[in-house]
């Protein structure tokens, strides 16, 4: 039995998801969550085998935070993401680490893909929707050079700039200026804001 907590927005539709996988063979929706943070909630409460995520779901933490606390939470369990294709280079990274415990299906898939999703990722096949595989290759090139990458990825790990500056044989001075340049590159106001958005575009 593939035990399923849906995580989508309220309404009719959320209703009718919830009655087209319980009705299939083999499935059953245990609990239904109308924000990310009840997600991780419900995980942890139930343990299920698959989360079905919708990609709009409101909530403070992000998507990518949610499928990681998932899978620390219940190590048993899957996550298909239901996402637009313009959406889907936000969670490149976490695809990628998290593969194939971490399925992408388009928003308009028809009723028979999305069951035929959830089976193939419980069975622990990779899922991803041509649509998406498609957007993800098209998405940005990382504009960030590689010591750029390396300054970023130590900053992440909450390294200052003496620490980076001595890790990587470099100056102090020359650390804070890849930090500045990464920082103008990514849009980012901070060094930890350009971190963040570095990991959500899969750039470090």
């Amino acid at each position: 039995m593939i035990r399923i907590v849906l995580g989508q927005n309220g309404g009719l539709m959320s209703g009718a998801l919830a009655n087209l996988l319980s009705l299939q063979d083999g499935m059953n929706v245990i609990a239904e969550a109308f924000t990310r943070e009840d997600v991780v909630a419900e995980v942890s409460r139930t343990r299920p085998r698959m989360v079905v995520l919708d990609h709009d779901l409101p909530g403070s933490i992000d998507v990518a935070d949610v499928c990681y606390e998932v899978c620390q939470e219940s190590p048993s369990s899957s996550v298909l993401i239901v996402i637009k294709p313009l959406l889907c280079s936000s969670i490149r990274r976490t695809l990628t680490r998290l593969s194939p415990r971490i399925g992408m299906i388009v928003a308009d898939s028809t009723p028979a893909e999305l069951v035929s999703a959830v089976r193939a990722l419980a069975d622990g096949r990779p899922v991803i929707s041509p649509e998406l595989a498609i957007a993800a290759l098209a998405a940005n090139a990382n504009p960030l050079t590689r010591r750029e990458q390396e300054v970023l990825r130590e900053a992440g790990h909450g390294a200052q700039s003496r620490e980076i500056a001595a890790k990587l044989f470099l100056s102090p001075g020359t650390v804070d200026n890849h930090v500045s340049r990464a920082i103008a590159k990514t849009g980012a106001r901070t060094r930890l804001q350009a971190v963040r958005i570095a990991e959500q575009q899969g750039w470090i």
